[in-house]
């Protein structure tokens, strides 16, 4: 297998051309992979153990599909939808494939009025597929908003159509004459994701076919074939989306499921001899601290991937003990660009998150000269290739602050490469706690604390100091019925680290950590907390 080279310190993943010249139809693609294999199981409802076949799966996106076009929505067209999984949820975003309109998945949580009607005012959907449980701030946006928006609602709610009656205003002769509408060239626009959001209002990241055919690198020959995948990520992140369009032409089963534990995710895992798991880093932070990791058989994993955040030694080390028989993936990557650096992981390696995959090219930037650095030094990771974003949606300062003339998507993350390629994550540039003279990395205060037995959950955030600048603040969720005091974590850092990292800004346990809308930990929300206490 071929290797990333690097020419001038910069590091080029193997070239791989895509497979067909038309390789970014994916509509269409998609539309015969259900015509091919009617029969296979696509999708299994995990509450109830209701079974989709890809030939169901296919009838109701052509159903949507057709719907859509009645109500005049046309390529180009925005195609709006806000929901968690469940077995209705891909259609509508097949169906936008089909007939080149762009999908616009919204957060499936964090959701309120304020960011529905930002939501509305930024793409400007002329339908939006919404669930009944997220409903109550949508359509007060509408209501109290200047957009005319089309509500279909995954469910029921007096005075709005269903998704299941839409589907029933379609003919069979219609559905047997549909056909998918011809992408003509790979930079037209297919849909449009948030970042998440943790410093500011989310911006609209811009895939056209092209980039994301290249993501999802859907027809590979490489990809494993005909497992059962269990992922945790909703179709309102890239994650969620792959996870959703790569089974289907791998012919493999989708078990669907919707903020679920880590109990019930072990529990799932044995009942349908899950073999290939998609996890967050806060996910899989959280599994390696359940006792259900050890009473279940796990033994049918043979795929186990995490990406999100850098995830402690400990916690690799935790997935390479539990789950035995599968190769263990660590994958980086941002919305902005798709999987950028990805590996099986190296147990000598542990904390490594792979090297430069296909077709893409990456250089560490020394932040304060601009410089190129070589290995085992510190730099921002700069991306380029064509996986990359077309721009943020409507916002083309952002997009020239993000994306420079010579095409390299700056991400604002800290990170080195050892002399063979394998990549390092150290912390997010703008996460760095400025303590006088110093800078803090909040990952080996965290790695630390993670280790603890009592430690559920932690994060370590810049407290504002008026002498010291920064001062690193530790927020701490306790495992159930396990104790810890706070002279025990100071003790603990004291011990392990350097002075400059010792937890000056305090500590605080908290019975639940604040989350964002992907999942991850709210660091900007800990940061609202550390300078209210500082201020008192």
């Amino acid at each position: 297998m071929l290797r990333p080279s690097c020419t001038n310190g910069i590091w080029k993943g193997p070239e791989i051309r895509p497979p067909s010249e038309d390789y970014f139809n994916l509509g269409e693609k998609i539309f015969q992979q259900f015509k091919k294999f009617p029969e296979i199981i696509g999708q299994i409802d995990a509450e109830t153990g209701e079974k989709d076949t890809f030939a169901e799966i296919g009838e109701r996106a052509v159903r949507c599909a057709l719907w859509l076009q009645k109500q005049g929505i046309k390529k180009g067209d925005m195609v709006g939808f806000c929901s968690g999984n469940h077995l209705d949820s891909v259609v509508p975003m097949i169906a936008s494939f089909y007939i080149g309109s762009i999908f616009n998945p919204w957060w499936d949580s964090c959701l309120d009025e304020d960011i529905s009607r930002y939501f509305i005012d930024l793409t400007e959907p002329k339908v939006l597929f919404v669930h009944e449980k997220l409903a109550d701030p949508v359509l007060e946006a509408i209501k109290n908003g200047k957009n005319n928006v089309k509500v279909i609602i995954f469910g029921q709610r007096p005075g709005y159509e269903s998704f299941r009656d839409i589907l029933k205003t379609v003919t069979t002769e219609e559905i047997d004459q549909f056909r998918c509408v011809k992408i003509d060239k790979p930079t037209e626009p297919i849909m449009i994701l948030y970042t998440s959001g943790t410093t500011s209002y989310p911006k609209g990241v811009l895939y056209t076919y092209g980039s994301f055919a290249r993501i999802g690198n859907f027809e590979s020959p490489r990809l494993t074939s005909n497992t059962v995948n269990l992922w945790f990520s909703g179709l309102c992140w890239l994650s969620g989306v792959l996870n959703n369009i790569q089974p289907i032409f791998t012919r493999s089963t989708m078990i669907i499921c919707y903020t679920i534990s880590e109990e019930k995710a072990c529990e799932l895992i044995e009942k349908y001899k899950i073999s290939a798991i998609s996890m967050g880093t806060s996910v899989a932070n959280r599994l390696s601290k359940t006792k259900a990791a050890l009473e279940y058989d796990l033994s049918s994993v043979i795929r186990a991937s995490y990406g999100g955040a850098a995830a402690k030694k400990e916690v690799i080390e935790f997935l390479l003990t539990t789950f035995k028989n599968a190769m263990i993936f660590s994958i980086y990557g941002c919305t902005e660009t798709g999987v950028a650096i990805a590996g099986q992981v190296n147990p000598k390696k542990t904390t490594s998150c792979g090297t430069v995959i296909p077709n893409v090219e990456v250089k560490l930037i020394k932040p304060e000269t601009g410089e190129i650095v070589g290995p085992n030094t510190e730099g921002e990771i700069w991306f380029r290739g064509p996986t990359l974003m077309a721009c943020y949606w409507r916002n083309p300062n952002a997009t020239k602050e993000a994306i420079d003339s010579e095409g390299w998507y700056h991400t604002g993350d800290l990170g080195y490469y050892d002399k063979d390629g394998d990549f390092y994550i150290i912390e997010r540039i703008k996460e760095l706690i400025k303590y006088r003279l110093h800078h803090v990395p909040p990952t080996a205060i965290e790695s630390v604390l993670q280790a603890h037995p009592a430690v559920s959950e932690v994060a370590v955030v810049a407290k504002p100091s008026h002498n010291d600048v920064e001062l690193p603040m530790a927020f701490i969720t306790k495992l159930p019925g396990v104790e810890v005091t706070e002279n025990e974590i100071h003790e603990l850092v004291n011990s392990k680290l350097h002075d400059r990292m010792k937890l000056r800004g305090g500590i605080c346990f908290l019975d639940k950590m604040p989350y964002t809308s992907s999942g991850k930990i709210s660091k900007k929300e800990l940061r609202a907390m550390a300078k209210k206490l500082a201020d008192n």
